[in-house]
């Protein structure tokens, strides 16, 4: 995905879709997930379970065999800034965006609505959510879907991760254990909110366990607000 879009693509619309961030992915050193990441990147920068916690002191109880790497090449999309630019990109290409419209059938070229309708084009596209294509995931052999549960730390916890010199979380995080697929991101439109889950898994006792283990000290300042 483009960060920008062109100047032509852009009128009228704010166009930062994507802002730059760091990510931290840490966990089990004997994981092949980790094997695998430091193989492949055996330049980037690399820390022990001490590093991590000196350089972020807001994690607390990191195992001893953890390691860590951090990246400087990631970032968070900015939804709402996206959706608004691809909508007004695609009516401008002529496309008929059609909302809250129950698909019941879906073809090569047209879809069936619950209201009866046959929408006929010569490609149709069907947006879901990944609680409601329960009917295509059952129907379309290639199409799956990967439910999730992630709650928000809610109010303003910008000062949590904006620096890390008083223990700030990075943008992005990945915590990656036999007991832990754990991932978190800034969240809302100004990005002043952080949000966790557990990767393709729908448990929020296990994602609210990992909170209490893992930066325990922040959990008073912290209002839980499932998403």
């Amino acid at each position: 995905m483009k960060a920008e879009l062109s100047n032509a693509e852009t009128e009228g619309i704010d166009s930062q879709m994507l802002v730059p961030t760091e990510f931290l992915t840490f966990g089990d050193k004997n994981m092949d997930f980790i094997r695998s990441m430091k193989e492949n990147n055996p330049a980037s920068e690399w820390m022990d379970a001490k590093e991590i916690c000196e350089r972020y002191p807001i994690f607390e109880n990191i195992p001893d065999y953890y390691v860590g790497n951090l990246g400087n090449d990631a970032g968070i999309i900015k939804v709402k800034n996206a959706l608004g630019g691809f909508k007004q990109m695609a009516e401008r290409y002529g496309a008929k965006l059609r909302y809250n419209s129950e698909v019941l059938k879906a073809e090569a070229n047209s879809v069936t609505l619950k209201s009866g309708e046959v929408i006929h084009a010569q490609h149709v596209v069907v947006c879901c959510g990944a609680y409601s294509l329960d009917r295509f995931d059952k129907q379309y052999s290639n199409v799956s879907v990967l439910s999730a549960e992630t709650f928000t730390l809610g109010g303003d916890i910008s000062t949590y991760f904006t620096d890390n010199a008083l223990g700030g979380i990075p943008g992005i995080i990945f915590e990656c254990s036999e007991k832990y697929k754990m991932y978190g991101l800034k969240d809302n439109q100004q990005l002043t909110q952080y949000k966790f889950g557990l990767h393709s898994e729908r448990n929020l006792k296990l994602s609210i366990e990992w909170v209490r283990e893992r930066i325990p000290s922040k959990i008073k300042d912290m209002a839980f607000s499932n998403v």
